[in-house]
């Protein structure tokens, strides 16, 4: 031990303690460090000695070594940073107050930057209440949809009509046959962690390897039976109208001959191809299509059930290879349609039902006649 060094003794609840810190995988790096430096110090060695053990400085070493003499444990944790005082109210004040050069602006100084003239303040002073100068507020499609704005109707002029058609066929079905509701879910990560999860022990929950390896990706594409709740689906690498067939084409084996298919899409040009046109022409009166409006793929159910694949089967999913998450996937449904498969209902209220309508009925009334409009 060297001649400014501090002796170190130990008591048993001491050493205890500081083992623990260096054992402990929720220990902080500084805190095992720390302890270290201690333990080391405790059994005669020098600062010079530690620091070289222990790949430091050797005045960090004394420094530790110093506070725990001085403090016992309570030295060795992090100190609150030392302020000068008035300085942060200083600085406060240096940049919240305004200079005197800002202080004699006025807005048709304001205005001449930007080339107006001195009669542009009334039209500035105005700015505060416009919407697009504060970006912070950003109007989703769906708080657009619930105040029935106009952003929608510019994208999907028909958005008002599609959406009274769809709740009604939710609310009710039609009788000359199932309705399905058609979804996919795309981008389905197929990934595994680097290293083995480890398991939860006395003390410390489960931990997990933040690294992952990728393995692709799954595109899932379900029906959701309207009156019973099934759900059919299948599992592919690739998202392509070639899948999209391939999902109706059970759909067709598995409804008896007679009865109309009707199928709720969203109006994506997958749905649209010239693939699935072929298909349809082959089956004329069979498959009747019900577009959703342009970004409502909210108001279908399989979103609804999509919500409960992604908790109950997605989420904290590990998959080596793309064939064991399509086999977890299939299993998911299979379970689903044998124990928990019932028809969802309509719960958005019959107000929002109602207000659809009124808009829609306020459309056409402000929509010229024909005779009119000749």
């Amino acid at each position: 031990m060297g001649r400014h060094a501090q002796p170190i003794e130990l008591t048993t609840t001491e050493r205890r303690e500081l083992e623990r810190r260096v054992r402990a995988r929720t220990s902080s790096p500084h805190a095992a460090l720390r302890a270290r430096i201690v333990l080391q110090a405790a059994e005669g060695r020098s600062n010079t000695a530690i620091a070289a053990t222990l790949g430091m400085a050797r005045h960090t070493a004394q420094h530790w070594r110093n506070r725990f003499a001085a403090e016992r444990l309570d030295g060795l944790g992090d100190r609150p940073p030392i302020r000068r005082p008035g300085a942060t109210t200083r600085r406060f004040t240096r940049r919240s107050s305004p200079s005197p050069v800002r202080s004699r602006r006025t807005w048709a100084g304001l205005g001449r930057p930007i080339g107006r003239s001195s009669t542009w303040p009334p039209t500035l002073g105005s700015i505060p209440s416009w919407d697009w100068a504060r970006p912070r507020r950003v109007r989703t499609a769906r708080s657009a949809w619930t105040v029935f704005g106009s952003w929608m109707e510019e994208r999907d002029p028909q958005c008002v009509e599609k959406a009274v058609a769809i709740v009604e066929l939710e609310l009710q079905p039609p009788t000359d046959g199932p309705t399905f509701l058609v979804d996919e879910k795309t981008g389905i990560g197929v990934h595994a962690p680097s290293a083995p999860r480890q398991p939860v022990a006395p003390d410390q929950p489960a931990r997990r390897e933040f690294e992952d390896v990728r393995h692709g990706t799954a595109d899932l594409r379900a029906a959701f039976a309207l009156r019973t709740g099934l759900v059919s689906g299948i599992v592919r690498p690739r998202h392509r109208s070639a899948e999209f067939i391939e999902l109706l084409r059970p759909l067709d084996q598995l409804v008896p001959t007679g009865q109309v298919i009707h199928l709720i899409l969203d109006p994506v040009q997958l749905h649209c191809s010239a693939e699935v046109a072929v298909f349809v022409a082959y089956r004329p009166w069979r498959f009747q299509c019900h577009w959703l409006p342009v970004h409502g793929s909210w108001l279908s159910f399989i979103e609804v059930w999509f919500a409960i694949l992604r908790k109950k089967c997605l989420d904290r999913s590990e998959w080596s290879t793309f064939a064991e998450a399509v086999e977890d996937i299939l299993a998911f449904i299979a379970t689903y349609n044998a124990h928990h498969a019932h028809p969802f209902t309509w719960r958005k209220g019959i107000t929002f039902y109602q207000r659809l309508k009124d808009k829609l009925a306020k459309h056409h009334s402000t929509q010229p006649s024909p005779a009119e409009a000749a």
